[in-house]
Order: structure tokens, then C-alpha cells, then sequence
């Protein structure tokens, strides 16, 4: 676990570190999009680094999205 941890950080901040003088010139919407993306694949380091068995991100998003997909499909699905 604490190699996961140590990957993981170091990529956490290697991305910070890269991406710091983008960040400095880019516009409220720019820095809310990069803070959602930073904090999904935080999420998906978590379960990296500590192997939970929690929901993934594609469960989570299929659990969202599943029921009115399958409402817009039965919808133009000829009977």
C-alpha cells in the first residue's frame, strides 16, 4: 500500500507541477472543469491505493444514466 501511496501522490503532483502555469492564465470555467476531472481520478487513486471494493466510476455514471437511456431507446424502438 504505501508503494500505491507513493505513485500516486508523485503522479498527483507531477500533474500539479506541469500544469501550474496553465492553470495561473486559465478562466473560472477552465479551473471548475480541471477541478471535477482532478477530483474523479482522485477518487479512482482512492480505490487504487487502498483496493476498496467501492462503486467505479462507470457503475457510478451507468447508475445515473441507465434509466433514461433505456427510456429514450424504448421510445424510438418500434413495437
Amino acid at each position: 500500500m504505501l508503494i500505491r501511496f507513493t505513485v500516486t501522490i508523485v503522479l498527483y503532483a507531477l500533474m500539479f507541477a506541469s500544469n501550474t502555469s496553465a492553470l495561473k492564465r486559465s478562466s473560472r470555467k477552465e479551473l471548475a472543469v480541471y477541478g471535477a476531472l482532478t477530483a474523479l481520478s482522485a477518487y479512482a487513486g482512492i480505490l487504487f491505493v487502498l483496493q476498496k471494493q467501492w462503486p467505479n466510476l462507470d457503475t457510478i455514471l451507468y447508475s445515473i444514466y441507465a434509466w433514461p437511456a433505456k427510456a429514450i431507446i424504448r421510445m424510438f424502438k418500434p413495437s
